[in-house]
C-alpha cells in the first residue's frame, strides 16, 4: 500500500484558540448513538473515531476522499456501523448485508469468511452481526484501545472510505496538541 505508515497530522492546535481545556471540536456535533448503543467499554473509542470522521469530512478535499463509517460493539453485542452521511449526520448501521463486508472485506477472501460466518450464523441461530460482535469484538475490553492517559488516548479502528482515502486499520489518538492518523497493518 502506497499510504501504508504514512502519518498525517491533522492541523488543529489550541494555539490562537484563547483557552487551554476546550475540545477542538466542540463546534462539531457529537455522533448522539455512542452513548445509547455502544457497548460500555468501546464508547472512549467510539467518540474519538466519530471525531475523526467529522476531520476527515471537512478535509476531504484537499485529500481527495474520505472516511465514511467505522466497526465497533453495540450493548446488546452486536457489530454495528457508524457511519457519518453526506448531510453530516451519525447514523447506525446494523444490517447483516453492511456489517459483513465491513469486517471481512469484499474481495475474494473476505467472500469466503462471510460464507462461514453465515454457516456459523444459522448454526448458531444468531444474525452474523450478533456472531461477529461476540467473537471478534469482546464485551468488556475494547481490543480496538492500544493507550489511554490521563493526557491522550490512542485505538486502531477500521475505517471504511470513499474516494482516494485508503480503507483499513489506522491508529488513531488525540492529545494536548491535537489528533492524527496513521494507517497500519
Amino acid at each position: 500500500m502506497p499510504n501504508s505508515f504514512t502519518k498525517k497530522l491533522l492541523a488543529l492546535t489550541l494555539a490562537g484558540l484563547g483557552t487551554t481545556s476546550c475540545s477542538l471540536l466542540e463546534d462539531y456535533p457529537q455522533n448522539p448513538h455512542i452513548q445509547e448503543t455502544s457497548s460500555e467499554s468501546y464508547k472512549k473509542c467510539d467518540e474519538l473515531a466519530s471525531d475523526i470522521l467529522q476531520i476527515s469530512y471537512d478535509n476531504a478535499g484537499e485529500n481527495g476522499g474520505r472516511f465514511t463509517n467505522f466497526i465497533t460493539r453495540s450493548k446488546d453485542g452486536a457489530a454495528i456501523l457508524y457511519q457519518l452521511n453526506d448531510e453530516r449526520e451519525f447514523i447506525v448501521i446494523s444490517d447483516d448485508e453492511s456489517v459483513a463486508p465491513a469486517v471481512y472485506g469484499s474481495g475474494f477472501m473476505g467472500m469466503i469468511a462471510i460464507s462461514a460466518a453465515q454457516e456459523a450464523s444459522k448454526n448458531s441461530g444468531k444474525t452474523i452481526s450478533r456472531f461477529i460482535g461476540e467473537n471478534v469484538l469482546p464485551k468488556g475490553n475494547d481490543p480496538r484501545k492500544i493507550l489511554q492517559t490521563n493526557e491522550s488516548l490512542a485505538c486502531k479502528v477500521k475505517f471504511m472510505a470513499l474516494g482516494s482515502e485508503e480503507p483499513g486499520f489506522y491508529r488513531i489518538s488525540e492529545d494536548d496538541d491535537g489528533y492524527y492518523y496513521e494507517q497500519t497493518e
